[in-house]
Order: structure tokens, then C-alpha cells, then sequence
């Protein structure tokens, strides 16, 4: 019963998905 550490890789995976998308806006700027 370990529900809390898909938790933490399913924000983890969001994070990191805005982080790109972050990365990709300051390049454009």
C-alpha cells in the first residue's frame, strides 16, 4: 500500500513538464 509514491511521480512528471514548457518561454522571450 504505497499509494503515496505514485503520487509523488505523477507531480513529479507535472513539474517537470512545466519546467519545459517554462524553458521553452523564456527562449522565446
Amino acid at each position: 500500500m504505497d499509494h503515496t509514491t505514485v503520487i509523488d511521480q505523477d507531480i513529479a512528471v507535472i513539474y517537470y513538464d512545466l519546467y519545459k514548457i517554462f524553458n521553452k518561454l523564456e527562449k522565446i522571450q
